[in-house]
Formats: C-alpha cells, structure tokens, sequence
C-alpha cells in the first residue's frame, strides 16, 4: 500500500497591532470568538491537521505581534511560510496604510497570500477604509482579497480555503481531488 503523502503548511497572520490576527486563530483553530483580548508577545503558535484526499496536512498557524514594533516582516517569516494573511482593520485607517511596507517585501509569485480586511462587524460609521479600496490594493498586488469578521465569523472558513488552494497549487499538489474537498470543506 502507498504511503499517503505528508505535507507541511506554515501559514503566517502578519499585520499591524489590534487588527484580529490572534481572532483569526482562534476561530480556525477553535471556532470560538473571545471578546476579551490579549496582545501576542513575540510569536504565537498552533495547528490544524487536515485530510484531504490521500494527503495528510498539517497547517501552522503563526501568530505574529503587531509589526509597527518592527516596521519590517520579522527575520525569516518570508523564507519559512508557505503562504500569509496580510490583515488589516477596516476601521483603522493607519493599520491598512501600513501594509504596503509588508506586500512590498514578498514576493507574491513564491510566497501566496491574500489581503484581509477585518472587522466588517464594526458600526458603518466606524467604517475608515471601504471595501473597493481594499479591493484596489488588492489588485495593485494581484493578490485576491476578501473582508472578515471575527466577531460573527463572516468569510473566515473562505479565505483561509482560498489561500489553501492557492498554496497547494504552488506545491503542485492541485489536483481536481484535493481542490474539491477544499471546495467541500469551505
């Protein structure tokens, strides 16, 4: 019998402080929303095991600190991750000024990522970047994008599944079969 193949996915949650990062985790790895909220020092750390078809996948989850500490991508994240979350908070403004310093240090035909616009549950009047600019920045990079909420778990699932099929196509393991239980798990 064939040994199913076994691949390894470090995915990085990279943007600046209070934006959702650790949220986001927790809600994918958990699938719980806590109000309370507790800054990451450093980096934080978990994982997903997943099954898709024949292959045995294990995602990393990387919580990085807010990045203005460091107004750069911490050493070595480019270089470790299969793929990152860009987030940012539509509610402040500063927060997706910011990222262009981070799309410009990857490379986005080795490294997949997606644009995060986060925090859709918030009052429209606390609304500071509208989802067409998101979708512009987007689209300056040729990268995909979507909005998130935490809060009510709005899209979460979705691009998390949209990055992973991206990234699994990087590592030629697109396959109809694998693409599909992506597709069913979403």
């Amino acid at each position: 019998m064939e040994a199913k193949p076994k691949i390894k996915i470090p995915l990085y949650f990279i943007g600046y402080k209070n934006v959702g990062k650790t949220s986001m985790i927790r809600i994918l790895n958990k699938g719980n929303f806590e109000e309370k909220y507790k800054a990451t020092v450093g980096i934080d750390y978990s994982q997903i095991k997943m099954l898709l078809n024949s292959i045995d996948i294990l995602v990393q989850l990387w919580d990085t600190c807010g990045l203005e500490q460091f107004n750069s991508l911490p050493e070595g994240t480019v270089k470790q991750s299969c793929g990152l979350l860009v987030v940012y908070d539509i509610s402040d403004r500063a927060s997706f000024d910011k990222i262009d310093s981070i799309l410009q240090a990857i490379d986005k035909e080795t490294l997949p990522y997606i644009i995060i616009g986060n925090k859709t549950d918030v009052d429209k009047s606390e609304r500071q970047v509208s989802f067409d600019e998101g979708k512009r920045k987007a689209m300056t990079y040729q990268v995909p994008f979507m909005e998130t909420s935490c809060k009510s778990g709005d899209n979460l699932i979705e691009c998390f599944g949209l990055l992973l099929k991206n990234i699994l196509k990087v590592k030629e393991f697109d396959k109809p079969e694998y693409l599909s239980d992506i597709d069913a798990w979403v």
